[in-house]
């Protein structure tokens, strides 16, 4: 494939907006970690089965096969900060403890508070396609969070659907607020 090709590619599904999820799982020192992913998606509901895209390179691909385990979570619009920190290349995947869903029951991968949805699953098939590795998920449990805005990439940048431009506006404002506090 022609270097042409390759980027226009890119551009192309720059184009295609999609939800914003981290897959999270446990490192093998048991630390709770995320790494975002737009290649996600559902694959039957009977059995529940989605799929999930990981760069066969990355180091969080290869702890997650270890793991045996991934939770897909859906992000919220208010949860940008934590897809920046999970999309970092070769940065620490580690997740801060005030995003992780605090409550007592024990589970096989860290839940993201404030998700929209987090499914949890068990690594099944693995195919490996030029330079990712499509991994399919049995989706063990799902966990249900607050109805939220979601966050969406498109053309490179963060964003939410318009159902309420004021929510929308008030996110942006603490996105911008953050940034410059923490400049």
């Amino acid at each position: 494939m022609s270097d042409e090709l390759e980027q226009r590619f890119r551009q192309a599904f720059r184009r295609q907006a999609g939800g914003v999820a981290v897959i999270t799982y446990f490192d093998a020192a048991r630390r709770p970690c995320g790494v975002t992913a737009t290649a996600v998606a559902s694959v039957s509901a009977t059995p529940p089965r989605l799929l999930v895209c990981l760069n066969r390179a990355s180091r969080s691909r290869d702890d997650i096969v270890h793991a045996g385990h991934f939770g897909v979570n859906v992000l919220a619009l208010p949860q940008r900060e934590i897809a920046d920190h999970c999309s970092r290349p070769g940065g620490d995947k580690g997740l801060h403890p005030a995003w992780l869903l605090a409550d007592a029951a024990p589970r096989a991968t860290p839940v993201l508070g404030a998700a929209l949805v987090h499914c949890e699953c068990a690594v099944g098939p693995i195919y490996e396609v030029e330079t990712h590795s499509i991994v399919i998920g049995r989706v063990e449990d799902i966990w249900l969070g607050a109805f939220d805005e979601p966050l969406v990439y498109f053309d490179g940048t963060y964003s939410t659907l318009d159902r309420s431009p004021e929510k929308s506006l008030q996110a942006m404002w603490d996105a911008f607020e953050s940034a410059y506090w923490n400049l």
